[in-house]
C-alpha cells in the first residue's frame, strides 16, 4: 500500500486510515513525509496501526543526507518505538539516502484489549452522590459487555448501598486525605491501578456519558494511546476538553507563575499539537500507557496536573487524540469561557491576532473588577 502524506495533510488529528484494519498490511510505502509538520507524530502514530508485527514502513526520500535525515530519524525513535530501523548501513555509510525502512517488532496492543472491555472510575468527594448516580445508570445504559465501575474519594454509607443495588461491578476505594487541596492525583492513580480492563475511562463526578458514547467509541476504534472526547454542557455546547497550552513550561515547570494568566484554547477537533493537552474532567487512556507515564502525585487539583501529564506523555512518544463523535456532558456550569484556537494545517502556534487577544485577556484577568465580569467561571 502506498501513502502520500501531503495528500492527507488535511486531515490533521482526524486522520484514521487504520480504525478497522489493526495489523492488517505487510508493506506501507510512504511519499513525500514531511518531518516537520505538526501532524507527524499522528501519521506516524496511524500508520503503524496498520502494520502486521514483523511489517515494514518505507519512507522514499528524495536528496537526503546524513544531515538532514536526522529529523526524520528522532520522529521514529521517540514515535514509534516497537519499530526498528531495517536499512541501518544505508543510512548512516551513505552521502545520499533514498528512503528509510522500518520493520514492526511488537504489537501496540495488549493480549485481550478490545473497545468491549472497560474500567470507569470516578473521582469524588461525596458531596454530589445524586450526580454519581446518574454517571453510573449512564454508564450502565451503553450497554457494554465487560465493564465495572471504580470510585475513589469519599461516599457515605447511604450513597454506596445505593449504587450496589444497580446491576455493575462496582468497588469503592475510599479517599479522603488532603480532600481540602483536592488530590485528585492520588486518586486517579489508585483507579489505574486497580482497573481490571485496559480501557479506562476516567471521569471527575459533575460528568455523565451521552446515551450514544459507546457506539460511538467503537466507530472510532480500539487503537488509541490518551483520548480526549467531546465535552458538552446542558445546551449541546462545547466546553473544555482539547486544548492548547500557549506555555508549556510556564503551566508545568516554573511555579512562580500564575497560572490563572495562563489561560488555554480550545483546539479544533481537527487540530493537534506538542503543545496540546487533554483537559482533567474527563481522560480515556491505556492502562499500558498510565503505566509508561502517571499522575504527579505531588500535584493537587488545580495546580496543572493534566497540562503536565500531557507533556510528558508526549515526551515518552505517547500521542494524545481527541475524538469529537464521543460526548459527555457536564452537569454544572464549568469551562465555557475558553477561546476557541483558530484552525490551520500550517500553523503551530496563535498566531498574531490570537496572541493579542491574549495579551488582553491577561490584562484583564490582571483587574479584579474586569476579571469577574468577564471569566465568571473563575
Amino acid at each position: 500500500m502506498k501513502i502520500n502524506f501531503s495528500e492527507v495533510l488535511n486531515q490533521g488529528n482526524e486522520y484514521r486510515p487504520f480504525a478497522s484494519q489493526y495489523l492488517h498490511y505487510s508493506c506501507i510505502s510512504v511519499d513525500d513525509f514531511d518531518a516537520k509538520s505538526k501532524f507527524s507524530p499522528v501519521f506516524l502514530k496511524e500508520v503503524g496501526y496498520g502494520i502486521k508485527v514483523g511489517g515494514e514502513i518505507k519512507f522514499n526520500l528524495t536528496k537526503y543526507t546524513q544531515k538532514n535525515i536526522r529529523s526524520l530519524i528522532k520522529l521514529l525513535d521517540i514515535y514509534l518505538p516497537n519499530f526498528s530501523l531495517v536499512n541501518t548501513n544505508q543510512i548512516f555509510n551513505s552521502e545520499e539516502i533514498n528512503c528509510v525502512v522500518v520493520k514492526k517488532q511488537t504489537a501496540e496492543l495488549e493480549c485481550g484489549d478490545d473497545i468491549d472491555s472497560w474500567t470507569f472510575g470516578i473521582i469524588s468527594n461525596g458531596k454530589r452522590p445524586e450526580f454519581i448516580f446518574k454517571l453510573i445508570d449512564s454508564i450502565i445504559k451503553q450497554k457494554i459487555i465487560h465493564s465495572e465501575v471504580i470510585l475513589c474519594g469519599h461516599l457515605d454509607k447511604e450513597s454506596e448501598e445505593e449504587i450496589k443495588k444497580r446491576k455493575i461491578k462496582f468497588t469503592y476505594y475510599e479517599m479522603s486525605e488532603f480532600d481540602s487541596l483536592g488530590w485528585i492525583t492520588r486518586k486517579k492513580n489508585i483507579v489505574m491501578e486497580n482497573a481490571i480492563y485496559p480501557n479506562v475511562m476516567v471521569l471527575h463526578d459533575r460528568f455523565i456519558l451521552h446515551d450514544s458514547w459507546h457506539e460511538s467509541m467503537k466507530r472510532y476504534g480500539n487503537t488509541f494511546e490518551v483520548l480526549a472526547c467531546r465535552n458538552e454542557n446542558g445546551e449541546g455546547k462545547r466546553i473544555t476538553d482539547w486544548v492548547y497550552i500557549r506555555n508549556v513550561f510556564s503551566k508545568t515547570k516554573n511555579h512562580s507563575v500564575n497560572y490563572e494568566l495562563l489561560r488555554p484554547y480550545l483546539l479544533d477537533r481537527r487540530d493537534w499539537s506538542r503543545s496540546s493537552m487533554i483537559s482533567g474532567g474527563v481522560t480515556i487512556i491505556k492502562k499500558n500507557c498510565w503505566s509508561t507515564v502517571k499522575w504527579d502525585e505531588r500535584r493537587f487539583w488545580i495546580e496543572q496536573e493534566d497540562t503536565l501529564l500531557s507533556n510528558l506523555q508526549q515526551l515518552k512518544g505517547i500521542v494524545p487524540r481527541y475524538y469529537s463523535g464521543a460526548v459527555v456532558i457536564s452537569l454544572i456550569k464549568k469551562g465555557e469561557s475558553i477561546r476557541p484556537l483558530q484552525y490551520s494545517p500550517g500553523s503551530n502556534g496563535i498566531g498574531v491576532i490570537n496572541f493579542i487577544r491574549d495579551s488582553l485577556s491577561v490584562f484583564i484577568k490582571r483587574n479584579k473588577t474586569l476579571r469577574k465580569i468577564i471569566y465568571k467561571d473563575i
